[in-house]
């Protein structure tokens, strides 16, 4: 296979010197191509997402809003004002579960100083033959390993419990994500039964409803993906508190 790939490449350097086009510049060019293609296909799912977002819908268009309207929008704001105080307190958790592992860390590292030294000692009182101070270091040492398993086992805990705060948070922001996507979608909702009595005043400006409900609809399944994880997450939790 290696040898062919050579032939095909030097036969390919025939033809394009005939043709006067550097060999060179040619395979650079094929490779700058290259790397804008797998670009490209690495941020078109981002772009995709940013042009996704239906925009706004103007104020003007929600004059007539009847009562049941008004109360269904203020309760999707009120719970989207709820839903990010629960996200600031997580975050708040995420900083205190964060120094915690610090201090477990802290704690691992003294103790392994401690059993160092504690070995020196058990060198030394072995080469004096000192056997009171022998048998008293040596149940140190047998202590001390007791406290890095268990250090050990409140960190790995820890760190678990960690990644559990930062996955809920993650699950919240996919909630609030779609209260303002459903905020969005009633309050387009609502501007469509108000353009339509004047078609002729919007033209171009007429909005859409599939998009806000498709745009509803994707933050719903990344809702879902977020919950499995945060599922298998509490799960490793529970499993470790065992």
């Amino acid at each position: 296979m290696f040898f062919t790939l050579i032939k095909i490449l030097l036969d390919l350097k025939i033809v394009l010197n005939e043709y006067n086009i550097n060999f060179k510049i040619y395979i650079k060019g094929i490779c700058i191509m290259k790397y804008y293609i797998i670009l490209i296909s690495l941020i078109s799912p981002l772009l995709i997402g940013c042009l996704s977002k239906p925009d706004t819908v103007k104020d003007i268009y929600l004059k007539e809003i009847n009562t049941g309207e008004k109360v269904l929008l203020e309760s999707i704001e009120t719970n989207i004002i709820t839903k990010k105080r629960e996200i600031d307190a997580s975050k708040k958790e995420m900083i205190i579960a964060k120094q915690i592992i610090a201090v477990n860390q802290a704690e691992i590292s003294l103790i392994k100083k401690t059993l160092s030294l504690f070995h020196e000692k058990e060198k030394l009182h072995s080469m004096t033959d000192d056997r009171e101070k022998l048998s008293e270091i040596r149940l140190k040492i047998k202590n001390n390993e007791k406290k890095t398993i268990e250090s050990n086992k409140r960190l790995n805990f820890n760190i678990l419990k960690q990644d559990n705060i930062k996955k809920l948070i993650e699950l919240k922001k996919a909630e609030i994500a779609i209260l303002i996507a459903s905020l969005n979608y009633e309050k387009a909702k609502i501007g469509k039964k108000f353009q339509s009595s004047r078609s002729e005043e919007f033209g171009d400006d007429s909005i859409d409803i599939k998009k806000y409900k498709k745009f509803l609809i994707e933050h719903e399944k990344t809702q879902k993906k977020k919950q499995i994880d945060y599922n298998k997450s509490c799960t490793l939790l529970n499993n470790a508190k065992k």
